[in-house]
């Protein structure tokens, strides 16, 4: 996930809007799926674990996600961060339908880890 970075490379925010559904079938071939699901969850636990080595001093990752996630698992995964709901909001699934989801703005700050290191 985060390849592309210098190690040294910090920033203030890193935002991502994961994949909101937990599977427990291996698909990391299927660039489709991918867009959608995360196996285990695992590129969300790298977001979180490896995230805080590319965060300035005072720095926060910003993850989009929904009610279909596992919020519960997320806020597991993210023990080592405060975490604060910025935003909810409902919207439409389908423009002719009235089924709609939630989708959330969460703010992670590392709590007791050495940040950029």
């Amino acid at each position: 996930m985060f390849e592309p970075i210098a190690k040294d490379e910090l920033f203030d925010i890193i935002f991502w809007n994961h994949p909101f559904y937990h599977t427990d079938k291996n698909i990391n071939n299927d660039n489709a799926l991918l867009a959608v699901f995360d196996t285990h969850y695992q590129f969300l636990n790298e977001f979180f674990r490896s995230g805080k080595q590319h965060l300035e001093k005072g720095g926060q990752l910003i993850l989009g996600t929904g009610n279909v996630a596992r919020i519960n698992l997320i806020k597991q995964m993210a023990a080592d961060y405060d975490m604060v709901l910025l935003e909810k909001a409902e919207v439409p699934i389908f423009k002719e339908k009235k089924t709609k989801m939630d989708v959330r703005l969460y703010c992670f700050k590392p709590r007791f880890s050495q940040v950029g290191l």
